[in-house]
């Protein structure tokens, strides 16, 4: 079972749908923590999260998501500030847990920063270009970014491997 499909199981519909933003942004708890009714763009089908550490700045990033998701958090009712969910961030930490554990993740990956680093190479994986995924992400330096490229293409050149001729190194001239 994937994470999704566990947090679809969560008997709570605030719950299931903070997992589904947590795995669907990239962004961090306290950022989905945060999401405001107002900060549902249904128009241009994005979150738009309040980004964390800026420094100081104030910083707003649009993520888009999936139309099925913004459909759902618009109906979801809202504490009196707009807020759309109204637990902490022990809570939702709690909830990343039980859903990894359900679906059988386990070790580094089983956090919540563990769906963010998900989210990045996933964004990676589908071609797009490095600021696109740091202003995705909210991240300030480009460094921050770089180490998913690193890591994607380290992960494919590993698979060079198999389909390099004789495998060894190559002949001196």
């Amino acid at each position: 079972m994937a994470f999704g499909e566990a947090a679809s199981k969560l008997p709570n519909l605030k719950h299931q749908l903070f997992c589904l933003v947590l795995l669907n942004t990239g962004c961090r708890i306290s950022e989905a923590l945060s999401l405001r009714r107002s900060h549902v763009d249904v128009g241009g089908g994005a979150l738009v999260f309040l980004t964390l550490k800026q420094r100081g700045e104030v910083n707003y990033r649009p993520v888009p998501v999936q139309d099925s998701l913004i459909e759902a958090l618009m109906v979801l009712p809202t504490l009196e500030d707009g807020r759309l969910f109204d637990f902490g961030r022990t809570t939702g930490w709690k909830l990343v847990k039980w859903c990894m554990d359900s679906a059988g993740i386990s070790g580094i990956k089983a956090t919540p920063k563990g769906l963010r680093h998900g989210y990045a190479i996933g964004c990676v994986s589908i071609g797009l270009f490095q600021g696109d995924i740091q202003g995705l992400l909210g991240h300030k330096r480009p460094e921050t970014t770089a180490i998913y490229t690193t890591h994607i293409t380290e992960d494919i050149r590993g698979k060079f491997h198999k389909i390099w001729i004789g495998g060894g190194p190559c002949p001196k001239s």
